[in-house]
């Protein structure tokens, strides 16, 4: 009987580590789909970049085992008749990233709120440190499974995100600001 609790014991614990190792993964996932959604709606206007051309949205397909499966965007970019804009061509047309500000704002904030249930439930040693309720929520995150220290979200009336400010272990701190149709500015 005594051994059959020992052997009890030990599935229970390999058991807790192997959910524990796949809610990290989860968490990573979700914070790796975050950075991604925000780099492209923080450069939603971007007209040139070093590479040349506008920015090359990602494409995130999907998020698991503490990555994500995504690749820069090939679509033809979405021309836009601004004559006087310094990046025209000789027809006055200006080139801007094809990205669908709607569908990647809505999903941002579905990241957003799933990592702050992921740390709700203290997913990996992530947990909620500031919580009003309405208008706004900061998730802090242990250093050996994350880069990210903390992540701080402004909320408006509808519960969407205003401001994202991500915290790094580096001490580099990222601000995007969203206007209230999903288009952000992002600074350091």
């Amino acid at each position: 009987m005594k051994l059959m609790g020992c052997l009890l014991s030990v599935f229970v614990s390999i058991s807790a580590l192997a959910s524990s190792s796949v809610d990290c993964q989860e968490l990573k996932s979700e914070q790796i789909r975050l950075a991604l959604l925000g780099s492209n709606l923080a450069n939603v206007n971007t007209t040139r970049t070093p590479e040349g051309g506008p920015y090359r949205p990602y494409v995130v397909k999907s998020c698991s085992n503490g990555g994500c499966d995504a690749n820069q965007d090939d679509r033809a970019p979405k021309m836009k008749y601004l004559p006087g804009h310094p990046d025209a061509d000789e027809n006055g047309y200006v080139a801007f990233p094809n990205i669908d500000q709607k569908s990647e704002y809505a999903e941002f904030n579905m990241t957003a709120l799933k990592l702050k249930l992921l740390a709700t439930q203290g997913v990996c040693g992530a947990r909620v440190i500031v919580d009003n309720g309405t208008s706004s929520f900061a998730l802090r995150y242990k250093g050996k499974d994350s880069d990210t220290r903390e992540d701080i979200f402004n909320l408006n009336s509808q519960h969407h995100v205003v401001s994202w400010v991500r915290d790094n272990f580096k001490g580099v701190s990222n601000t995007t600001n969203f206007a209230y149709d999903g288009a952000a500015t992002s600074y350091r």
